[in-house]
């Protein structure tokens, strides 16, 4: 697949970035000649639905609801915790194929529906477990795409960043700021570069390696240009590093092999400037 289409979303500013439409363009580049449209017209399906059927509404509560019906109980998405670590679940092109994804491809979805209907929506710095805020102010409600759209509660969240963290980090007020459309997109890209360093160095993974060296081919445009333009590249880079040099240095048995494969993938994550890969 040819790379320009992604160099020109790397270009956008933040505002001007179609997050579902972003995605699909980075599942296309698993897909070569893959036509588009049919996955753009699914994304737009969900949208009218959303906007017909909350034509009286106006809370974000009553938004939020609405939005776990579409997505959920309507067109039968939900999160994969059965094969929770397939690759398919980071490739919005297979998530909608599968109605099957990770918290943040879920997320993307949820985020570009209520956005289109006209309802305001972000995504959340939640380490480890994406979540989204529909609605702004005291009025705003939480949800967990992941687990159908649950609405979270301050409570729930801090035993849920516990959990999803190993009980190592408490909840902090950042955690609850709005990410930027790029951070989001590159969220996303930091699992699909997880998975393919998994897939890569797996026993008998030889010939995933030609496969994986050109997706990262393509997605370094993209991941670069968002580096660039996110403005504090250096800094996250430097810590996600020093997480990687502590992972790999102070866990028995953690130590990735000194292969092509596991090299590769690496330099791939030194592009990738958000810390945490779910």
């Amino acid at each position: 697949m040819n790379p320009a289409p992604l160099e020109r979303i790397g270009a956008l500013s933040d505002s001007e970035i179609d997050l579902a439409d972003a995605a699909l363009e980075l599942g296309a580049l698993d897909r070569p000649g893959v036509s588009l449209q049919s996955y753009r017209d699914h994304v737009l399906r969900m949208v009218d639905a959303a906007i017909n059927l909350g034509r009286s509404i106006a809370q974000p509560h009553e938004q939020a609801t609405l939005l776990s019906y579409v997505l959920f109980r309507r067109h039968g998405y939900e999160g994969d915790r059965a094969t929770y670590e397939d690759p398919a679940n980071a490739n919005l092109l297979d998530v909608i194929d599968r109605k099957r994804g990770l918290p943040v491809s879920l997320s993307i979805l949820y985020l570009s529906i209520a956005r289109l209907a006209g309802w305001h929506a972000d995504g959340l710095n939640v380490p480890a477990h994406f979540l989204i805020r529909v609605g702004e102010g005291a009025a705003a409600v939480l949800q967990d795409p992941f687990d159908q759209g649950k609405q979270i509660t301050a409570s729930s969240l801090e035993v849920l960043v516990r959990r999803a963290t190993g009980g190592d980090m408490p909840l902090e007020t950042e955690h609850l700021q709005a990410l930027s459309n790029r951070a989001i997109l590159i969220r996303l890209l930091n699992n699909i570069a997880a998975r393919a360093e998994r897939t890569a160095t797996m026993p008998g993974a030889q010939h995933a390696h030609a496969h994986d060296r050109h997706r990262a081919s393509l997605h370094r445009p993209l991941v670069g240009a968002c580096a660039a333009r996110a403005g504090d590249g250096p800094r996250a880079r430097g810590a996600l590093l020093a997480r990687r040099h502590a992972r790999d240095h102070t866990q028995p048995g953690n130590r990735r092999p000194d292969s092509p494969g596991a090299r590769r993938t690496g330099a791939i994550h030194e592009l990738i400037v958000f810390g945490f890969p779910r």
